[in-house]
This record gives structure tokens, sequence and C-alpha cells, in this order.
């Protein structure tokens, strides 16, 4: 018995470093992890100790609000949120004692002091459930998929189902120790999965960090072949100039015609569609223009953008409207051309910049689609425009998406 109350200190005090990790964030840098990690353990076991010596629903209660607003010192963190974080992690081991004796009751076992055993060893996994329900189901986890989230929970739930198996027999050395297992199982699992689910997350960022670093490429790029072009038609009009002269001192005006028609041709290529002034706008939202009539997608364009008036950073102008312009023709492509459509309007206001788009989205998906990195995309656009104090709201049916997006302006 000694070693599994031993253990069950050690499980306490993972819950409440899983707990408070949630909660309250990071801990003080004054505070060193091994330093957090044998205040945890001794904290639990000095508990242990005094619960153990006494009855009292109030002593019992006083002992671990005592006890866990101690350890909420060690985070950075303020008043409100120590007191929520000790009064949650009371909260759930009081449901967690609940839940363990209904289930006890469930399973017919009667109490004494054999039986001990499983309703400390159930106590300890109902705690971690809802600990880890609380966890995954009230805070996003970065980019991760509920699927793997969910993996958490599969070794304590099939802990309850084995332990359920074992109580047809007498308790022995044997039997403790595999309780005893059970209990160390669950927290190696929950290491594991862990470090996994920071992998995939860290791999994911980096697949996406590649992807948002070709688009950058690609934008830049046409920014400065438009520059090219733009530098060499200027180089060369006096030499146009000197030419449509000559036709008309010879009066071959056919010819002149035909000549400025050629100069015209030229400026259609040279320049976008839209034409505001704002060369990132200019180059992403002409672009985008051009590609969806090849595709033969229709379009409605409002275009009313102030270009002496800066919207925000040109990177990260281009990491927004990069980004949704790729995803709303990735959508558009997705299923049938006659039914496509685009709708999209840039224009500021005394205050503000406002980005609406609402496009077309195929009930036929790609397979091969990854939802997840689709999602960063999304992802980073919403944190820089919320890096500049704006919001981005998005809303979706089976047969359209919108996207708006509202960004302060910046006056210089």
């Amino acid at each position: 018995m000694t070693a599994l109350y031993i253990v069950s200190c050690v499980f306490d005090a993972f819950v409440i470093y899983l707990l408070f990790e949630d909660i309250l964030g990071k801990r003080k840098s004054s505070v060193n992890k091994w330093i957090l990690t044998l205040t945890l353990l001794a904290q639990q076991f000095i508990s242990s100790l005094i619960l153990n010596k006494t009855q009292s629903v109030y002593a019992r209660l006083i002992v671990m609000i005592v006890g866990t607003f101690l350890l909420t010192l060690f985070y950075e963190t303020d008043l409100v949120k120590r007191f929520f974080a000790m009064a949650v992690f009371i909260g759930f081991s009081i449901i967690a004692e609940g839940i363990a004796e209904v289930v006890m009751v469930l399973l017919g076992i009667t109490k004494g002091e054999e039986e001990e055993i499983i309703a400390l060893f159930l106590v300890e996994i109902f705690l971690l459930l809802l600990v880890l329900f609380k966890k995954i189901f009230t805070k996003r986890e970065g980019n991760i998929p509920i699927r793997y989230q969910v993996g958490f929970l599969i070794v304590p739930v099939l802990s309850v189902v084995v332990i359920n198996g074992m109580v047809s027999g007498q308790p022995t050395i044997s039997w403790l120790f595999g309780v005893i297992s059970l209990l160390i199982l669950n927290m190696v699992s929950y290491y594991l999965l862990n470090t996994l689910t920071g992998y995939i997350t860290e791999q994911s960022n980096k697949e996406q960090m590649e992807r948002q670093i070709k688009t950058q490429k690609e934008k830049y790029e046409q920014l400065a072949s438009s520059f090219i072009q733009g530098n060499r038609l200027i180089h060369d009009v006096n030499k146009h100039n000197q030419m449509i002269k000559k036709y008309l001192e010879e009066s071959d005006y056919e010819e002149a015609i035909n000549y400025i028609e050629k100069i015209d041709d030229s400026f259609a290529e040279l320049y976008s569609s839209v034409n505001t002034g704002n060369l990132v706008v200019d180059s992403i939202i002409g672009r985008f223009k051009e590609r969806l009539e090849q595709i033969g997608c229709a379009v409605e364009l409002s275009v009313k953008i102030n270009k002496n008036r800066k919207i925000m950073d040109d990177y990260d102008l281009v990491v927004v409207l990069g980004n949704v312009t790729d995803n709303i023709i990735e959508a558009v492509t997705c299923g049938e051309k006659k039914r496509s459509y685009v709708e999209m309007k840039l224009e500021m206001t005394h205050t503000s910049f406002v980005f609406y788009a609402k496009n077309s989205v195929s009930s036929e998906k790609k397979k091969e689609k990854n939802k997840w990195f689709h999602g960063l995309g999304l992802s980073n656009v919403k944190d820089t425009v919320e890096n500049y104090g704006g919001t981005m709201l998005v809303s979706h049916t089976k047969e359209s998406y919108e996207t708006m997006i509202q960004v302060p302006i910046r006056e210089e």
C-alpha cells in the first residue's frame, strides 16, 4: 500500500502540473523546472500525510486549498487566475471522487481496506481524465487536429476497463503492482503523446513557413517583374515617340495607328487590371483576377485603395492577401467552373482597411488536400491581422465561404 500511495502522490503532482500549465501558463523565470517538480512532490506527500490523519471534511478542504494555492505562486499570473486554478483542481478532485464511488457501486465493489486500492486508482484516473478533457476541449492546442488530442484520453479510459477486469479476484502483490504500473503507464503515455504532438506541430509550422516563403518569393518576383518592364517601357518612350512622329510626317496615318495599338498592347500586358498605386495590392489582386478569368470563374471585384495611406507593412500585406487569395483559388477550382464565383471588395474608410470576399465552395473536396495545413495559412493571416489590432471573421456554408478582415489604418 505504501508504494501505491507514493505513486499516487507522484500522479497527483503530475496532474497538477498539467492543469497549472494549461491555466496559468508560464512559470516564473526564477523557478527552475526541477525546483517546481520537487515542490509539487513535497506538497503532495505532506498533504497526503495530513489528510490521512484527519477525517474532518473542513480540515481536509483547508489543507487542499492552502497547499494548492501555494503552488500557484510559482507561476507568473494574477490573483484571479491563481484562485481559479486552485478551485478547478479542488473541484475536479471532488468530482473524481464522486465518479469513482459511483463506478465502484456499479461494479458491486464494497468498501473495505483492500478495496481502497481500487478507489484510489479510480480517483486518480478520473482526475486525469477531467484535466485532459478541460485541456483538449476548452483550449486550442495550436493547430493540432482534434483526433490527435483525443488520443490522450485513450490510455486513461482503457485503464478503467482493465481495472474492471481485475476486480474479480482478490488483491495480491502482483495485482497491486499491476495497479501501480497502470498509473505509471498513464504518465509515460501522456509524456510520449505530448512529445509527439509537439513534433507534429513543429513539422506543420515548418511546412507552412516553407509554403509562405515560396508565396512571398512569387509575389515579390511579380513586383520585380513589373518594375523591370516598367523601366524598359519608360526607357523606350522617346524612341516610340520618334517613330510615331516619323509616320505622321510621312502622312502614313495607318502605320501610326498600328504602332500606337502595339504600344497600348504593351501597356495592357505590363499593367495589372487592378491599378491603385499600391504595388502589393495591384500585383496580388491583379494576378488573382487574371487566374480566375483564365479558369472561367465569375468575378465581381471592387478595389478602392488610397496608395498614400499605409495598410500594413508590405511583407505582412503579402501574407494576408497571398494566403487568402490562394485559398480562394483552391476552393473554386475544385468544382464545376460554370457555378464558381468570387465576390471581393477592398476599400478604405476614414479609419480602417476593410477586406471582404465570398466565394463558391464545391461539395467535391480534394481527397489529398490536407485541411490541417490549409488551416495553418488562415491561422497565419489571423495572427498577422491581430498583430495590427484588426479582426478576421470567417463563416461558411455547404456552398459558400466568406472572409472579412478589418484593420485599423496607421496614419504616418
